[in-house]
């Protein structure tokens, strides 16, 4: 399960503009929603996400709501 997170928080962790070494890549993070908790693994930026949005991959968004319900607001921090 992976999760990409904003150009705010990603972008200055790549050296030298290189996001194939971009240091947040590989982390882990927990992600909380109505009483559910995830652990996901950050894996790319997410170009349209505000600076503390993320991007849950269909997996990992379907482990802590339906999809259908698109866009929800939990909480999250890195492990």
């Amino acid at each position: 399960m992976i999760v990409a997170v904003s150009p705010d928080l990603f972008d200055p962790q790549s050296p030298g503009g290189n996001p194939n070494r971009n240091s947040l890549c590989g982390r882990r993070a927990k992600v909380r929603f109505e009483g559910k908790t995830i652990a996901v693994t950050i894996a790319d930026r997410c170009a349209a996400c505000s600076r503390y949005d993320i991007d849950l991959s269909p997996a990992a968004f379907s482990r802590i709501a339906q999809p259908a319900r698109g866009i929800v607001v939990g909480t999250w921090e890195l492990l």
